[in-house]
């Protein structure tokens, strides 16, 4: 009997009956559509356990059709592999990045296909069956359950509330219909806390229904979980690389004469410039900005390898 039902979405009817000789029977049921469009309609009406889309498609292609799923908070969980011609790395890269969950490049075989959608489909049970258990009281500690598998499980199952984090200072995620909508920590909020709470590997965690001043938080975060986790951990670890370049976080950094006369800046250097005014602390930038901290190291280095900012010892009390 089958129990995961896929859409397949594909322009070519050849490549729709390979799908469905290839899966049918045993665990999948195959529904077909021949374009992003055919498939949107077919999602109004019923809810696949996973899709399987081409790019390159009329009236609606794969890009479109992958990035109005993750969009719809009724669909923003169903898993999603591209089939493609396309072996470059920017082409997978940019599906990543619009949510989907997995590659397979024509032509493929019976055993590839069959072997992906079968991994894509135990994950989504394997998850929904550890939320199950979980969700009377979901609360852990952070080396039970990584960050990133939490907010995955969280967006996998539709859930809202709010996702209460503490490693001795307390940051909140902001869920609705399993789609992430705002995060906060201390004075900062949107992308820029939620990349800071994803590099928290000892927390304690505890998911929250909203409180009825939280149900219309404000919606900073429109990308899916997917493409912001990735996007969240890339700037989290080419941070870690530039830590050895940035000036300690008590040294206080001014602004420099020449700076005045210093052409070609970018939108950050020239946010950080601003910033400076008459001095102050990394620290202090990072939360005054609403820059990502990723592009304030970069601003602070650029502009302190050309001499346009420096840094100095603290001498008593700083004033930031």
């Amino acid at each position: 009997m089958s129990d995961i039902t896929v859409l397949a979405v594909d322009d070519s009817p050849l490549i729709l009956e390979m799908v469905k000789d290839y899966l049918g029977g045993g665990r999948f049921m195959v529904i077909t559509a021949r374009n992003g469009k055919e498939g949107l309609d077919i999602l109004n009406q019923i809810k696949p356990e996973m899709i399987i889309s081409d790019i390159v498609m009329p009236e609606m292609d794969g890009w479109a059709f992958c990035e109005a799923i993750r969009k719809n908070p009724d669909t923003t969980d169903i898993p999603f592999l591209f089939l493609t011609g396309e072996k470059d790395v920017p082409t997978r890269i940019r599906g990543l990045k619009i949510g989907a969950d997995d590659y397979l490049t024509k032509p493929f075989s019976r055993e590839e296909l069959l072997e992906r959608a079968s991994k894509i489909a135990d994950k989504v049970k394997s998850v929904r069956k550890d939320f199950r258990r979980r969700q009377a009281a979901l609360s852990g500690h952070t080396s039970q359950l990584a960050m990133a598998d939490l907010l995955q499980l969280l967006s996998l199952n539709g859930k809202t509330g709010v996702l209460c984090i503490d490693n001795g200072r307390t940051g909140k995620i902001y869920f609705r219909s399993g789609k992430i909508i705002n995060a906060t920590l201390e004075s900062v909020s949107g992308l820029k806390a939620l990349y800071r709470l994803l590099a928290w590997d000892e927390a304690n965690f505890e998911l929250e229904p909203l409180l009825e001043d939280e149900e219309e938080v404000e919606e900073k975060i429109h990308d899916a979980t997917q493409s912001i986790l990735m996007e969240g951990f890339t700037q989290i670890d080419e941070a870690c690389h530039l830590k050895d370049k940035l000036p300690g976080e008590k040294e206080l950094l001014q602004v420099a004469l020449t700076a005045s006369k210093a052409k070609d800046l970018g939108d950050a250097e020239k946010q950080v410039l601003k910033a400076l005014g008459k001095g102050a602390t990394l620290v202090s930038l990072l939360d005054r900005l609403s820059l990502t901290d990723l592009q304030i190291f970069e601003a602070v280095i650029a502009l302190r390898s050309r001499g346009l900012i420096e840094a100095h010892e603290p001498v008593g009390a700083v004033t930031v």
